[in-house]
């Protein structure tokens, strides 16, 4: 696998050398994964000063949408206070429609399995035309009219996501990779960052509030003010989310997923996105890429150091449109059955538009 570069204009942004495989045993599974991305969100706000949803802020302070439930190994002793926080988070356990059984319990791995996992070519990728194709994309998406977006609208983005995780069966000792069943998730953002609702079929059927006095960090108003100059905006997100992630470069390629894959940014800044992404090193081109849906396509990816997982952002191969993303193990996780190539998330973008009611289907 061939990478880019050093970074064009580096300064003070170094590797950290000491970065090594994360130990790994078991990969949570169910709504303690939704429940995790919600806690690190927390982790995350009191870490940089910012209070959680709902504290009072100033108006500058943002927080960020949970995310995506990318399933990531963690040790037993870590798994364990994982699950414990993510019943802490839901008092009471279970639901109707909800895959958690009582307080105390976890669901089985069959009530949440779809299937065997997926898996892809771990050595995909190379860095030859990565930088071509963003900015091919780069061209599309600023043709795109997304036309403005009123302060009493919101912004609706539909999604098929599923996770492939570690099962274990106390009672008989069996480790499986089983694949979360393909479900539902809509997310409804209020143009200033400071309303919203998540449905997340399998995890939160019935919906959470996103309402929060503190902005979201891809609020729509916040991205309009954004520079559309590429380097001037790879600079800013790096400033942005300096001291987060594995390492900076590839924090700065996960933001730029994120702004693109469940926000509505506006068309110039859509092209500047991308071509900044095309400044990040260690961009890949991966030529054959699937969505959760299974809608074949090409990526843009990059392996995160440390882990070792590739992330994709798969687009149409005629016209470009952002289809989904996918993460996959591009070596095996010590301790643990999960191979190279494992798909350990899938996405894929189904619906994205403007809409007048908070909860209004387009």
């Amino acid at each position: 696998m061939r990478t880019n570069g050093t970074r064009p204009g580096e300064t003070g942004r170094q590797p950290d050398a000491s970065l090594g495989p994360p130990a790994a045993r078991d990969l949570p599974a169910g709504r303690h994964l939704f429940h995790r991305e919600r806690l690190m969100t927390m982790i995350e706000q009191e870490s940089r000063g910012i209070p959680t949803p709902g504290a009072a802020a100033g108006p500058d302070r943002r927080w960020r949408l949970p995310r995506l439930s990318v399933a990531v190994p963690t040790v037993a002793t870590a798994l364990a206070g994982l699950i414990v926080v993510g019943l802490a988070l839901n008092p009471g356990g279970g639901r109707t429609g909800d895959p958690a059984g009582p307080a105390g319990t976890t669901a089985g791995p069959d009530q949440m399995a779809e299937g065997p996992a997926q898996f892809a070519d771990p050595d995909a990728g190379t860095a030859e035309g990565a930088t071509a194709l963003l900015d091919e994309i780069a061209l599309v998406a600023a043709t795109r009219d997304t036309g403005p977006v009123r302060p009493d609208q919101f912004i609706y983005v539909e999604s098929q996501v599923a996770n492939t995780y570690e099962a274990h069966n106390a009672d008989t000792g069996e480790t499986r990779l089983v694949r979360q069943g393909l479900h539902l998730r809509q997310v409804w953002l209020s143009p200033d960052g400071h309303r919203g609702w998540l449905i997340d079929e399998l995890n939160e059927p019935a919906g959470i509030t996103l309402d929060s006095d503190v902005r979201h960090f891809g609020a729509y108003d916040r991205l309009a003010t954004l520079p559309t100059d590429p380097d001037a905006l790879l600079e800013w997100i790096y400033a942005e989310t300096r001291g987060q992630g594995n390492h900076p470069d590839h924090q700065a390629f996960t933001t730029i997923g994120d702004l693109i894959g469940e926000q509505y940014p506006p068309a110039e800044l859509s092209a500047a996105l991308y071509r900044a992404a095309a400044r990040i090193p260690g961009v890949l081109l991966v030529d054959d890429a699937t969505d959760a849906t299974g809608r074949s396509g090409i990526a843009v990816a990059r392996v995160e150091e440390g882990t070792g997982v590739r992330n994709e952002w798969i687009f149409d191969r005629e016209e470009y449109t952002f289809l989904g993303s996918r993460s996959v193990y591009t070596t095996a996780v010590p301790d643990s059955i999960i191979p190279a190539g494992t798909v350990t998330f899938s996405q894929a973008v189904v619906r994205r538009a403007v809409v007048d009611e908070l909860k209004q289907l387009p």
